[in-house]
């Protein structure tokens, strides 16, 4: 997966020299967490290619660094999408913390971060949207029972009067 706003890699690159998939494993082996700086450059010659620590570390920030931003700007656009409110609080809570690191980070690109905000932001209106819903449908819930309350013919004037404060919370 080649980051979308990225140039084509230069012919005289010694990673040109890798297929398009191999690139793409050497960046997942890069993302993972789990390998060094030496692990890369052995994976690299275990391939054919012998580039400097240097060169390595270039790649890494021009090529690599990018691939994870969009990954998560894709993760955090798919979980925006779901409607539980749990995993979308959870979500939206992530990627604020997320956008305020980039935004700390000296290479970060301006394009990414404003990507990250829009995301944050539209996650909190979808927020208030969604508690607006739930007060809403509270009310409309709360005023049905009323009705029936005061339409129960069982029930005296002052009973009716009882259960509807009850139902309001206005006890």
């Amino acid at each position: 997966m080649t980051p979308t706003h990225q140039k084509k890699l230069r012919a005289d690159s010694k990673f040109a020299l890798l297929t398009e998939e191999q690139r793409g494993e050497l960046a997942d082996l890069m993302l993972s967490g789990q390998a060094t700086q030496r692990d890369a450059l052995d994976w690299l010659a275990g391939h054919g290619v012998t580039v400097s620590a240097q060169s390595l570390s270039e790649y890494y920030r021009n090529r690599v660094l990018p691939l994870r931003y969009e990954r998560m700007i894709a993760a955090a656009a798919t979980l925006n999408k779901l409607r539980s409110a749990e995993v979308a609080s959870a979500t939206h809570e992530a990627v604020a913390q997320r956008a305020f690191q980039l935004a700390t980070e000296q290479e970060m690109d301006p394009k990414l971060l404003a990507t990250f905000y829009t995301l944050m932001l539209q996650g909190q209106q979808s927020d208030r949207e969604e508690r607006k819903l739930r007060l809403a449908e509270d009310r409309a819930r709360k005023a049905d029972e009323a009705e029936a309350a005061a339409k129960d013919s069982t029930l005296t004037p002052e009973q009716k009067a009882e259960r509807i404060k009850a139902i309001f919370g206005l006890n």
